[in-house]
Protein backbone atom coordinates (compact mmCIF):
# COMPACT_ATOMS: atom_id res chain seq x y z
CA UNK A 1 0.00 0.00 0.00
CA UNK A 2 1.25 3.33 -0.60
CA UNK A 3 2.36 5.08 1.90
CA UNK A 4 0.92 7.99 1.46
CA UNK A 5 -2.73 7.06 1.95
CA UNK A 6 -4.64 9.61 3.33
CA UNK A 7 -6.34 10.78 6.24
CA UNK A 8 -9.72 12.68 6.33
CA UNK A 9 -9.02 16.06 7.66
CA UNK A 10 -11.60 18.97 8.96
CA UNK A 11 -13.26 20.91 6.81
CA UNK A 12 -11.97 24.11 9.19
CA UNK A 13 -8.05 22.60 8.12
CA UNK A 14 -8.89 21.89 5.28
CA UNK A 15 -9.58 26.10 4.23
CA UNK A 16 -5.62 26.30 5.44
CA UNK A 17 -4.63 24.56 2.16
CA UNK A 18 -4.64 26.64 -0.66
CA UNK A 19 -1.82 25.34 -3.39
CA UNK A 20 -3.51 22.39 -4.19
CA UNK A 21 -2.59 20.07 -6.55
CA UNK A 22 0.37 21.59 -7.79
CA UNK A 23 1.39 19.02 -10.51
CA UNK A 24 -2.05 19.78 -12.31
CA UNK A 25 -2.83 20.82 -15.39
CA UNK A 26 -3.53 24.36 -15.64
CA UNK A 27 -5.68 25.27 -12.76
CA UNK A 28 -7.99 28.17 -13.25
CA UNK A 29 -8.14 29.19 -9.38
CA UNK A 30 -8.11 27.10 -6.50
CA UNK A 31 -11.57 27.04 -4.82
CA UNK A 32 -11.34 25.88 -1.12
CA UNK A 33 -14.68 24.09 -1.33
CA UNK A 34 -15.81 21.78 1.49
CA UNK A 35 -19.51 19.80 1.25
CA UNK A 36 -19.67 16.82 3.54
CA UNK A 37 -15.54 16.66 4.80
CA UNK A 38 -14.62 16.25 0.92
CA UNK A 39 -12.53 19.18 -0.75
CA UNK A 40 -13.55 19.41 -4.37
CA UNK A 41 -11.28 21.19 -7.06
CA UNK A 42 -11.72 21.88 -10.89
CA UNK A 43 -8.85 21.30 -12.92
CA UNK A 44 -8.78 23.21 -16.00
CA UNK A 45 -7.14 21.12 -19.08
CA UNK A 46 -8.80 21.43 -22.54
CA UNK A 47 -9.33 18.78 -24.74
CA UNK A 48 -8.50 16.27 -22.27
CA UNK A 49 -10.04 12.77 -23.08
CA UNK A 50 -11.74 10.83 -19.79
CA UNK A 51 -9.83 8.12 -19.50
CA UNK A 52 -6.63 11.05 -18.68
CA UNK A 53 -8.37 12.97 -16.76
CA UNK A 54 -9.06 9.62 -14.47
CA UNK A 55 -5.73 8.97 -14.59
CA UNK A 56 -4.63 12.16 -13.64
CA UNK A 57 -6.92 12.86 -10.66
CA UNK A 58 -5.91 9.49 -9.52
CA UNK A 59 -2.54 11.15 -9.02
CA UNK A 60 -3.64 14.22 -7.50
CA UNK A 61 -3.39 14.47 -3.34
CA UNK A 62 -3.36 17.19 -1.45
CA UNK A 63 -1.63 17.24 2.39
CA UNK A 64 -3.52 16.75 5.15
CA UNK A 65 -2.04 19.35 7.22
CA UNK A 66 0.71 21.75 5.78
CA UNK A 67 4.35 19.69 5.78
CA UNK A 68 2.45 16.37 6.47
CA UNK A 69 3.48 13.21 4.93
CA UNK A 70 -0.17 11.64 4.14
CA UNK A 71 -2.16 12.98 1.74
CA UNK A 72 -5.72 13.22 0.93
CA UNK A 73 -5.67 10.88 -2.55
CA UNK A 74 -7.81 12.89 -5.51
CA UNK A 75 -10.49 10.55 -7.95
CA UNK A 76 -12.89 11.83 -10.61
CA UNK A 77 -15.89 13.04 -8.86
CA UNK A 78 -19.23 10.97 -8.19
CA UNK A 79 -22.08 12.73 -7.93
CA UNK A 80 -24.59 10.69 -5.06
CA UNK A 81 -27.14 13.39 -4.17
CA UNK A 82 -28.71 16.83 -5.43
CA UNK A 83 -26.34 18.54 -2.74
CA UNK A 84 -23.28 17.15 -3.81
CA UNK A 85 -24.62 18.14 -7.45
CA UNK A 86 -25.45 21.19 -6.43
CA UNK A 87 -22.64 22.10 -4.66
CA UNK A 88 -20.19 21.19 -8.22
CA UNK A 89 -22.36 23.49 -9.87
CA UNK A 90 -22.08 26.26 -7.75
CA UNK A 91 -18.70 26.30 -7.80
CA UNK A 92 -18.20 25.93 -11.61
CA UNK A 93 -20.37 28.99 -11.43
CA UNK A 94 -18.29 30.71 -9.51
CA UNK A 95 -15.17 29.80 -11.66
CA UNK A 96 -16.73 31.25 -14.48
CA UNK A 97 -16.01 28.07 -16.39
CA UNK A 98 -17.38 27.86 -19.79
CA UNK A 99 -17.13 24.74 -20.81
CA UNK A 100 -17.87 20.97 -20.30
CA UNK A 101 -16.21 19.35 -17.03
CA UNK A 102 -15.61 14.98 -17.18
CA UNK A 103 -16.79 13.85 -13.45
CA UNK A 104 -16.19 9.96 -12.99
CA UNK A 105 -18.97 8.38 -15.06
CA UNK A 106 -19.37 6.00 -18.00
CA UNK A 107 -21.12 3.53 -19.61
CA UNK A 108 -19.78 -0.26 -19.69
CA UNK A 109 -18.97 -1.62 -23.32
CA UNK A 110 -20.76 -3.26 -24.96
CA UNK A 111 -24.19 -2.05 -23.21
CA UNK A 112 -27.41 -1.02 -25.13
CA UNK A 113 -27.45 2.34 -26.13
CA UNK A 114 -27.85 4.78 -25.35
CA UNK A 115 -28.87 4.54 -21.89
CA UNK A 116 -27.78 1.26 -20.18
CA UNK A 117 -24.64 -0.03 -18.56
CA UNK A 118 -23.91 3.63 -17.10
CA UNK A 119 -22.10 3.54 -13.65
CA UNK A 120 -19.18 5.35 -11.14
CA UNK A 121 -16.37 4.48 -11.17
CA UNK A 122 -16.76 3.03 -7.31
CA UNK A 123 -19.18 0.62 -9.46
CA UNK A 124 -22.64 2.13 -8.53
CA UNK A 125 -24.69 1.79 -11.27
CA UNK A 126 -26.54 5.16 -13.11
CA UNK A 127 -29.73 4.90 -13.96
CA UNK A 128 -30.33 6.52 -18.04
CA UNK A 129 -33.39 8.66 -16.41
CA UNK A 130 -33.65 11.41 -13.88
CA UNK A 131 -34.04 9.78 -10.32
CA UNK A 132 -33.82 10.66 -6.76
CA UNK A 133 -32.63 7.22 -5.69
CA UNK A 134 -30.55 6.61 -6.80
CA UNK A 135 -29.60 9.94 -7.62
CA UNK A 136 -29.49 11.03 -11.78
CA UNK A 137 -29.77 14.45 -13.15
CA UNK A 138 -29.36 13.47 -17.32
CA UNK A 139 -30.49 16.35 -18.90
CA UNK A 140 -33.56 16.23 -21.50
CA UNK A 141 -32.57 13.77 -24.17
CA UNK A 142 -29.71 12.82 -22.83
CA UNK A 143 -27.92 9.65 -23.09
CA UNK A 144 -27.84 9.91 -26.39
CA UNK A 145 -25.42 7.95 -27.61
CA UNK A 146 -24.21 11.16 -30.00
CA UNK A 147 -20.86 9.93 -31.52
CA UNK A 148 -20.73 7.17 -29.48
CA UNK A 149 -20.13 8.78 -26.52
CA UNK A 150 -19.42 6.58 -23.14
CA UNK A 151 -18.11 9.07 -20.69
CA UNK A 152 -20.24 11.63 -18.45
CA UNK A 153 -19.45 15.30 -18.28
CA UNK A 154 -21.47 18.34 -16.67
CA UNK A 155 -22.43 21.53 -17.85
CA UNK A 156 -23.48 21.35 -21.42
CA UNK A 157 -22.05 23.84 -23.74
CA UNK A 158 -20.71 25.53 -20.66
CA UNK A 159 -23.77 26.37 -18.95
CA UNK A 160 -23.82 25.95 -15.08
CA UNK A 161 -27.12 27.98 -13.84
CA UNK A 162 -29.46 26.29 -12.03
CA UNK A 163 -31.61 26.09 -14.78
CA UNK A 164 -29.41 24.80 -17.79
CA UNK A 165 -26.92 22.49 -15.33
CA UNK A 166 -27.21 19.03 -15.56
CA UNK A 167 -25.41 15.68 -17.57
CA UNK A 168 -24.33 14.93 -20.32
CA UNK A 169 -22.55 11.67 -22.29
CA UNK A 170 -20.07 12.73 -24.07
CA UNK A 171 -17.23 12.47 -26.81
CA UNK A 172 -16.75 15.52 -28.25
CA UNK A 173 -13.12 16.50 -26.44
CA UNK A 174 -13.56 20.36 -28.41
CA UNK A 175 -16.19 20.56 -25.90
CA UNK A 176 -14.18 19.62 -22.79
CA UNK A 177 -12.86 22.37 -20.64
CA UNK A 178 -11.42 19.76 -17.95
CA UNK A 179 -12.07 17.79 -14.61
CA UNK A 180 -13.73 17.90 -11.68
CA UNK A 181 -11.47 16.19 -8.86
CA UNK A 182 -12.85 14.86 -5.52
CA UNK A 183 -10.67 14.56 -2.50
CA UNK A 184 -10.96 13.21 0.77
CA UNK A 185 -12.71 9.46 1.07
CA UNK A 186 -9.62 8.16 2.70
CA UNK A 187 -8.30 8.53 6.52
CA UNK A 188 -4.86 7.54 7.49
CA UNK A 189 -5.03 6.28 11.38
CA UNK A 190 -2.70 4.55 14.12
CA UNK A 191 -3.86 1.03 14.48
CA UNK A 192 -2.15 0.98 17.65
CA UNK A 193 -6.01 3.55 18.24
CA UNK A 194 -7.80 -0.10 17.54
CA UNK A 195 -5.65 -2.22 20.20
CA UNK A 196 -7.98 -3.53 22.99
CA UNK A 197 -8.16 -1.46 25.93
CA UNK A 198 -8.26 2.13 24.49
CA UNK A 199 -11.13 4.03 23.03
CA UNK A 200 -11.09 1.88 19.24
CA UNK A 201 -10.30 3.69 16.27
CA UNK A 202 -13.00 5.45 14.49
CA UNK A 203 -12.66 4.74 10.75
CA UNK A 204 -15.42 7.30 9.87
CA UNK A 205 -16.85 10.36 11.85
CA UNK A 206 -19.82 12.51 11.21
CA UNK A 207 -19.92 15.89 10.26
CA UNK A 208 -21.00 17.29 13.72
CA UNK A 209 -17.13 15.42 14.67
CA UNK A 210 -19.29 12.00 16.50
CA UNK A 211 -17.91 8.60 15.82
CA UNK A 212 -19.69 7.03 13.07
CA UNK A 213 -18.30 3.57 12.59
CA UNK A 214 -15.51 2.45 15.31
CA UNK A 215 -13.27 -0.96 15.69
CA UNK A 216 -11.17 -2.46 18.11
CA UNK A 217 -8.75 -4.95 17.69
CA UNK A 218 -8.42 -7.87 19.75
CA UNK A 219 -5.80 -8.85 22.47
CA UNK A 220 -4.48 -11.08 20.06
CA UNK A 221 -4.08 -8.61 17.30
CA UNK A 222 -0.06 -8.54 16.29
CA UNK A 223 0.53 -4.84 15.14
CA UNK A 224 4.40 -4.08 13.88
CA UNK A 225 6.22 -0.77 14.48
CA UNK A 226 5.27 1.92 11.61
CA UNK A 227 1.78 -0.48 10.88
CA UNK A 228 -0.49 1.67 9.24
CA UNK A 229 -3.95 1.60 8.83
CA UNK A 230 -6.20 3.27 5.58
CA UNK A 231 -10.12 3.54 5.43
CA UNK A 232 -11.79 4.26 2.24
CA UNK A 233 -15.44 5.24 2.86
CA UNK A 234 -18.22 5.49 -0.31
CA UNK A 235 -21.94 6.71 0.24
CA UNK A 236 -24.10 4.66 -1.97
CA UNK A 237 -27.69 5.64 -2.80
CA UNK A 238 -30.22 2.38 -2.22
CA UNK A 239 -32.51 1.25 -4.81
CA UNK A 240 -36.00 -0.55 -3.39
CA UNK A 241 -36.29 -2.01 -6.81
CA UNK A 242 -33.49 -4.69 -6.19
CA UNK A 243 -34.29 -5.32 -2.58
CA UNK A 244 -34.87 -8.82 -2.34
CA UNK A 245 -34.39 -9.12 -6.52
CA UNK A 246 -31.03 -8.60 -7.37
CA UNK A 247 -27.60 -8.34 -6.09
CA UNK A 248 -25.68 -4.51 -6.02
CA UNK A 249 -22.15 -5.16 -7.42
CA UNK A 250 -19.64 -2.55 -6.68
CA UNK A 251 -15.87 -2.06 -6.87
CA UNK A 252 -13.10 -1.11 -4.10
CA UNK A 253 -9.99 0.76 -4.01
CA UNK A 254 -7.74 -1.78 -6.01
CA UNK A 255 -10.46 -2.73 -8.37
CA UNK A 256 -11.98 -5.67 -5.37
CA UNK A 257 -15.10 -7.10 -6.85
CA UNK A 258 -17.75 -6.69 -4.50
CA UNK A 259 -21.28 -8.23 -4.67
CA UNK A 260 -23.92 -6.69 -2.08
CA UNK A 261 -26.68 -10.32 -1.83
CA UNK A 262 -30.94 -9.15 -3.07
CA UNK A 263 -31.73 -9.74 0.85
CA UNK A 264 -29.08 -6.73 1.87
CA UNK A 265 -30.60 -3.50 1.25
CA UNK A 266 -30.07 0.11 1.87
CA UNK A 267 -32.30 2.01 3.84
CA UNK A 268 -32.45 3.91 1.84
CA UNK A 269 -28.85 4.84 1.51
CA UNK A 270 -25.69 2.87 3.07
CA UNK A 271 -22.04 3.63 3.25
CA UNK A 272 -19.16 0.91 2.86
CA UNK A 273 -16.15 1.52 4.06
CA UNK A 274 -12.31 -0.76 2.68
CA UNK A 275 -9.79 -0.77 5.50
CA UNK A 276 -6.42 -1.33 3.46
CA UNK A 277 -3.43 -2.34 6.66
CA UNK A 278 0.04 -3.33 6.32
CA UNK A 279 1.53 -4.71 9.10
CA UNK A 280 -1.42 -5.75 11.21
CA UNK A 281 -2.18 -9.14 11.61
CA UNK A 282 -5.92 -10.85 13.39
CA UNK A 283 -4.33 -14.85 13.86
CA UNK A 284 -6.89 -15.30 16.62
CA UNK A 285 -10.05 -13.67 18.29
CA UNK A 286 -12.43 -10.87 16.49
CA UNK A 287 -12.36 -7.64 15.47
CA UNK A 288 -15.78 -5.80 16.90
CA UNK A 289 -17.06 -3.14 15.03
CA UNK A 290 -19.62 -0.90 15.97
CA UNK A 291 -21.58 0.94 13.60
CA UNK A 292 -23.56 4.64 14.32
CA UNK A 293 -25.85 4.92 11.71
CA UNK A 294 -28.12 7.26 12.93
CA UNK A 295 -24.95 9.68 12.92
CA UNK A 296 -23.43 8.83 9.27
CA UNK A 297 -26.92 8.82 7.82
CA UNK A 298 -29.92 10.29 10.03
CA UNK A 299 -32.50 9.98 7.29
CA UNK A 300 -32.63 6.53 7.51
CA UNK A 301 -36.04 4.28 7.77
CA UNK A 302 -34.31 2.10 10.38
CA UNK A 303 -32.17 1.71 13.67
CA UNK A 304 -31.17 -1.45 15.59
CA UNK A 305 -32.80 -2.16 18.87
CA UNK A 306 -33.62 -5.15 20.82
CA UNK A 307 -36.18 -5.88 20.99
CA UNK A 308 -37.37 -4.70 17.39
CA UNK A 309 -39.61 -1.44 18.40
CA UNK A 310 -42.96 -1.10 16.78
CA UNK A 311 -41.77 2.42 15.09
CA UNK A 312 -43.15 1.75 11.68
CA UNK A 313 -46.11 0.67 9.89
CA UNK A 314 -44.81 -3.16 9.81
CA UNK A 315 -45.14 -3.23 13.79
CA UNK A 316 -41.69 -4.45 13.90
CA UNK A 317 -40.87 -6.50 11.15
CA UNK A 318 -37.34 -8.14 11.90
CA UNK A 319 -36.31 -7.01 8.12
CA UNK A 320 -36.57 -3.53 9.02
CA UNK A 321 -33.60 -3.29 11.74
CA UNK A 322 -30.02 -1.79 10.51
CA UNK A 323 -27.40 -3.96 10.34
CA UNK A 324 -23.33 -4.60 10.33
CA UNK A 325 -22.04 -6.19 7.10
CA UNK A 326 -18.91 -7.33 6.42
CA UNK A 327 -16.53 -8.94 3.50
CA UNK A 328 -12.52 -9.62 3.30
CA UNK A 329 -10.58 -8.32 1.05
CA UNK A 330 -9.59 -11.67 -0.23
CA UNK A 331 -13.15 -12.46 -1.50
CA UNK A 332 -12.01 -16.36 -2.08
CA UNK A 333 -12.15 -16.70 1.29
CA UNK A 334 -15.86 -15.46 1.80
CA UNK A 335 -18.24 -18.52 2.12
CA UNK A 336 -20.70 -16.81 1.32
CA UNK A 337 -19.38 -16.68 -2.13
CA UNK A 338 -18.40 -20.29 -2.51
CA UNK A 339 -21.61 -21.18 -1.57
CA UNK A 340 -24.07 -18.92 -3.16
CA UNK A 341 -27.64 -19.72 -3.05
CA UNK A 342 -27.58 -22.59 -0.32
CA UNK A 343 -31.29 -23.89 0.11
CA UNK A 344 -32.62 -22.60 -2.91
CA UNK A 345 -32.66 -19.21 -2.18
CA UNK A 346 -30.49 -16.86 -5.23
CA UNK A 347 -31.22 -13.80 -3.12
CA UNK A 348 -28.37 -14.83 -0.59
CA UNK A 349 -26.14 -14.64 -3.38
CA UNK A 350 -23.34 -12.77 -3.02
CA UNK A 351 -19.82 -11.99 -1.34
CA UNK A 352 -21.26 -9.72 1.56
CA UNK A 353 -22.01 -11.48 5.04
CA UNK A 354 -24.25 -10.16 7.55
CA UNK A 355 -22.52 -9.98 11.01
CA UNK A 356 -24.67 -8.40 13.42
CA UNK A 357 -24.52 -9.24 16.85
CA UNK A 358 -25.83 -6.76 19.34
CA UNK A 359 -27.83 -3.73 18.97
CA UNK A 360 -28.47 -0.23 21.15
CA UNK A 361 -26.04 1.22 17.64
CA UNK A 362 -25.46 -1.88 15.43
CA UNK A 363 -22.52 -4.24 16.45
CA UNK A 364 -20.78 -7.24 14.64
CA UNK A 365 -17.79 -9.11 14.95
CA UNK A 366 -15.44 -10.18 12.50
CA UNK A 367 -12.11 -12.31 11.72
CA UNK A 368 -10.50 -9.00 10.31
CA UNK A 369 -10.59 -5.70 8.93
CA UNK A 370 -11.89 -5.84 5.45
CA UNK A 371 -15.20 -4.18 3.74
CA UNK A 372 -17.72 -2.55 6.53
CA UNK A 373 -21.21 -1.91 5.35
CA UNK A 374 -23.25 1.08 7.61
CA UNK A 375 -27.17 1.33 6.76
CA UNK A 376 -27.91 -1.88 5.19
CA UNK A 377 -31.20 -3.99 6.21
CA UNK A 378 -32.51 -7.36 5.77
CA UNK A 379 -35.11 -7.60 2.75
CA UNK A 380 -36.70 -10.65 1.44
CA UNK A 381 -39.21 -8.29 -0.95
CA UNK A 382 -42.60 -7.37 -0.54
CA UNK A 383 -44.22 -10.05 -1.22
CA UNK A 384 -42.35 -10.75 2.53
CA UNK A 385 -43.53 -7.90 4.30
CA UNK A 386 -44.67 -8.88 8.04
CA UNK A 387 -47.48 -7.00 7.73
CA UNK A 388 -48.93 -8.47 4.77
CA UNK A 389 -47.45 -11.70 4.77
CA UNK A 390 -46.37 -12.95 8.64
CA UNK A 391 -45.64 -16.87 7.33
CA UNK A 392 -43.80 -15.86 4.07
CA UNK A 393 -42.07 -13.75 6.34
CA UNK A 394 -40.96 -16.10 9.38
CA UNK A 395 -40.13 -18.84 6.81
CA UNK A 396 -37.97 -16.19 4.96
CA UNK A 397 -35.93 -15.72 8.54
CA UNK A 398 -36.32 -19.75 8.97
CA UNK A 399 -34.15 -19.93 5.18
CA UNK A 400 -31.84 -17.34 6.06
CA UNK A 401 -30.91 -18.82 9.50
CA UNK A 402 -30.41 -22.42 7.63
CA UNK A 403 -28.22 -21.05 5.05
CA UNK A 404 -26.19 -19.45 7.91
CA UNK A 405 -26.29 -23.09 9.79
CA UNK A 406 -24.60 -24.41 6.55
CA UNK A 407 -21.95 -21.86 5.86
CA UNK A 408 -20.93 -22.35 9.44
CA UNK A 409 -20.69 -26.04 9.29
CA UNK A 410 -18.40 -25.88 6.31
CA UNK A 411 -16.34 -23.31 8.21
CA UNK A 412 -15.80 -25.79 10.87
CA UNK A 413 -14.99 -28.43 7.85
CA UNK A 414 -12.33 -25.64 6.69
CA UNK A 415 -10.68 -25.63 10.20
CA UNK A 416 -10.44 -29.28 10.64
CA UNK A 417 -6.50 -29.01 10.17
CA UNK A 418 -6.41 -26.03 13.24
CA UNK A 419 -7.83 -28.10 15.78
CA UNK A 420 -7.93 -31.20 17.52
CA UNK A 421 -10.08 -34.20 16.33
CA UNK A 422 -12.38 -34.43 19.11
CA UNK A 423 -12.97 -30.81 18.67
CA UNK A 424 -13.63 -30.57 15.74
CA UNK A 425 -15.87 -33.87 15.95
CA UNK A 426 -17.95 -31.83 18.75
CA UNK A 427 -18.32 -28.51 16.99
CA UNK A 428 -18.96 -30.63 13.68
CA UNK A 429 -21.97 -32.25 16.15
CA UNK A 430 -23.05 -29.28 17.59
CA UNK A 431 -23.41 -27.61 14.16
CA UNK A 432 -25.33 -30.54 12.85
CA UNK A 433 -27.76 -30.83 15.86
CA UNK A 434 -28.66 -26.87 15.85
CA UNK A 435 -29.43 -27.30 11.80
CA UNK A 436 -31.43 -30.23 12.81
CA UNK A 437 -33.62 -28.88 15.33
CA UNK A 438 -34.22 -25.68 13.08
CA UNK A 439 -35.44 -28.29 10.45
CA UNK A 440 -37.55 -29.83 13.06
CA UNK A 441 -38.68 -26.46 14.30
CA UNK A 442 -37.33 -26.37 17.70
CA UNK A 443 -36.04 -23.15 17.19
CA UNK A 444 -35.04 -22.80 21.00
CA UNK A 445 -33.45 -25.70 21.37
CA UNK A 446 -31.50 -24.51 18.19
CA UNK A 447 -30.52 -21.76 19.55
CA UNK A 448 -28.87 -23.37 22.60
CA UNK A 449 -27.02 -25.60 20.54
CA UNK A 450 -25.41 -22.07 18.80
CA UNK A 451 -24.91 -20.78 22.15
CA UNK A 452 -23.01 -24.48 23.20
CA UNK A 453 -20.83 -24.10 20.19
CA UNK A 454 -20.03 -20.06 20.61
CA UNK A 455 -18.54 -21.11 24.51
CA UNK A 456 -16.91 -24.31 23.74
CA UNK A 457 -14.67 -22.36 20.53
CA UNK A 458 -14.22 -19.78 22.79
CA UNK A 459 -12.79 -22.32 25.27
CA UNK A 460 -10.95 -24.83 22.30
CA UNK A 461 -7.72 -24.27 21.46
CA UNK A 462 -6.65 -23.43 17.73
CA UNK A 463 -3.44 -23.44 15.32
CA UNK A 464 -2.81 -20.14 14.78
CA UNK A 465 -0.03 -20.85 12.22
CA UNK A 466 -2.08 -21.59 9.30
CA UNK A 467 -2.60 -18.36 8.26
CA UNK A 468 -6.39 -18.19 8.56
CA UNK A 469 -8.25 -17.22 11.89
CA UNK A 470 -10.45 -20.10 11.82
CA UNK A 471 -11.41 -19.03 15.55
CA UNK A 472 -12.41 -15.68 14.47
CA UNK A 473 -14.39 -17.07 11.59
CA UNK A 474 -16.31 -19.31 14.17
CA UNK A 475 -17.06 -17.00 16.52
CA UNK A 476 -18.48 -13.97 14.37
CA UNK A 477 -20.71 -16.64 12.73
CA UNK A 478 -21.81 -18.20 16.08
CA UNK A 479 -22.20 -15.11 17.61
CA UNK A 480 -24.65 -14.07 14.49
CA UNK A 481 -26.44 -16.67 14.29
CA UNK A 482 -27.60 -16.45 18.01
CA UNK A 483 -28.64 -13.15 17.60
CA UNK A 484 -30.88 -14.38 14.09
CA UNK A 485 -32.07 -16.76 16.73
CA UNK A 486 -33.06 -14.30 19.77
CA UNK A 487 -33.77 -11.44 18.40
CA UNK A 488 -35.15 -12.45 14.72
CA UNK A 489 -36.83 -15.93 14.81
CA UNK A 490 -37.79 -16.62 18.15
CA UNK A 491 -40.14 -14.02 19.42
CA UNK A 492 -41.77 -14.29 15.99
CA UNK A 493 -42.58 -18.00 16.23
CA UNK A 494 -46.09 -18.21 14.67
Amino acid sequence: MDTKITKLVSAALLLTIAPMAANAAKVKCTPNFVFEGRTYEIVEDRHISWDDANAAANALEIPDVPGSSAFIQGSLATIITALEDEHIRKMAECLGIRKELWVGGFQEDPSPEPGEGWQWIIGEPITPTPTEIPYTNWKLGEPDNNDGAKHLAIGQKGDYSPSGHGWIDQSTLQKIGGYVVEYGDQTFIDPIECEIGNEGCVLLSALSGNPGVTQFYPSAAAIAEGATLAVLSKRVNGDDARCGISPLELVGLNGETITVPPYLCGSPDFIYLQTITQGVEIPDDTVFVENQTDVLLPNNLYSCEDPIVQNFPTQGDPQFQDVVAWQSTERTEMLEDDMDGVGGMGIFEGSVAEVTNACGSSKGRTRSNSFYFVGLHIDFGDANDWAVNMAGNFDSFVALTRYKLVLLRQAVENAKPAVKNGDYTKMKEMVENATSLLDAGNYNAASTEVNNFVTFVDAANYNTTLGFNHRGEHLWRGDNLQFMFDVKLIPYIP
